[in-house]
Order: structure tokens, then sequence, then C-alpha cells
């Protein structure tokens, strides 16, 4: 028994950091009947089984950082009060995500609220406009998506040579981009793989984080599902 558990947790800590990057989920619980800020709600959200709680504080806010990217259901909850079910929230690598906002009635009888998220557009290009991202679930829907190139060229960010064999970023040269996949450089070239191993796919075009390094054009970073997405989209699909 103690075998397994340390396997489970080995396991999981590797799922984890398999993440290229991580996001941070922010959010405000109001009350319903008053309108003022909610303190001490309880929130959390569910990864690899584990449930990874926060608090909301004086101003009823709460946080949850280093949450590998995907897609979440954020319960919040207070023993007076009804629980509250964020369903599909998206989270964004590298960035801060925020929540629909949240009012906490305690009128028991509704027991579970379920508010579903906003759809988040196809591209979504942040706030600085030098990051475009893109999730597994657009991925899911895109014609392109068997084809890293052809899905870099849908974010507008890049071009192509007209072989279409090599990418370019606007004002520089072909050849001059970056592959990263879940934080390590890929020489030789564009990138193969499965379309349903990718989590999140970024296009960088300015701005770029020192971690990348120096380049005269951008960064294609592609973070890929960890083992325990594979597995639990595994029994989805059953």
């Amino acid at each position: 028994m103690k075998k397994l558990t340390t396997l489970a947790l080995t396991l999981l800590v590797i799922g984890v950091t398999a993440q290229n990057s991580l996001g941070i989920l922010k959010g405000k619980v109001y009350h319903k009947e008053t309108n003022e800020s909610f303190v001490g709600a309880k929130v959390y959200v569910t990864l690899a089984g584990q449930k990874i709680f926060s608090g909301t504080n004086y101003d009823g806010e709460y946080t949850i950082n280093a949450l590998p990217s995907g897609t979440y259901d954020v319960v919040i909850t207070h023993e007076m009060y009804d629980t509250v079910r964020i369903e599909g929230v998206n989270v964004n690598p590298e960035q801060f995500n925020f929540a629909p906002t949240v009012y906490l009635s305690k009128d028991r009888t509704l027991k579970d609220v379920v508010i579903k998220a906003d759809k988040i557009p196809l591209i979504d290009k942040g706030a600085t406009g030098t990051r475009i991202s893109i999730t597994a679930e657009q991925i899911k829907s895109m014609p392109v998506r068997f084809d890293i190139g052809r899905l870099a060229i849908a974010t507008g960010a890049v071009s192509s040579t007209n072989d279409g064999q090599e990418l370019y970023f606007r004002g520089s040269r072909s050849g001059d981009v970056i592959y990263l996949i879940d934080g390590i450089k890929i020489i030789g070239g564009k990138p193969v793989l499965p379309a349903g191993s990718i989590q999140n796919f970024s296009v960088y075009t300015g701005g770029l984080p020192a971690r990348f390094g120096d380049t005269m054009g951008g960064v294609i970073s592609i973070e890929t599902k960890s083992y325990f997405d594979l597995y639990y989209e595994y029994l989805r699909n059953q």
C-alpha cells in the first residue's frame, strides 16, 4: 500500500511538473443578499483527482496559483450558504485567468448552483497583444489541427514561405523561429505531434520572456498534456 501511495504521488508530481508553464486563477465572491464582499468562502479546483484549495479574503477575492493550463470546474462553498460550481473555466499558462463573479445565497433549498463559464474567443490575444494562445478544446474543432505550421498561421501572427516549409514572423527572416515543446528547444524544423497530445499552443510575437533566449523572429511554444490529462480524457471517452 505504501509503495502504491508513493507511486501515485510521484506520478502526480511528474504530471504537473511536465507542464511547460503554469497559470493563475482569480475570482471574486459576494453576498447575494447584501452585495458585499464574501469573506471566508472555500474555493477549490480538482487536478489529477486532488483538490487544490483557496479562500476568499476581505475583498471577496481568491487566487489559485500554479495551475497547469486546461479547463477546470471551480467550486465555491460555505457551510452556511449554497454551493456554486462554475463549469468550464479556462486556464492559460503564464497569465492571470479570471473566473466569473459568484454571489452566494443563504437559500439552501437551491442546493448546488451551476454556472457555465463564458466561452473564450478562438484566438485569445491576451492583454499585451504579444502572446496568442490556443487551448486543447479549441484545437479539437480546427481543421488545421494536424499541422503545427498551419496552427501557427491560423493565429494571424505567422506567415509561411511559398513552399509552406518554413514559417516566419512579420518583419523577420524565414528560419528565425524557435520551437519549444514543454520548455525544450526543438532543432531541425517544425515538430510533428498528434493533435490530441497538445494542451496549449502559444505564439509569442514580441516581448519574449528571458527564458526563451534571443531570436529575431518569434517563439512557438507547445505544452503537451500530462499523464493525468490523457488518463481522464480516456475515461471520459469510454
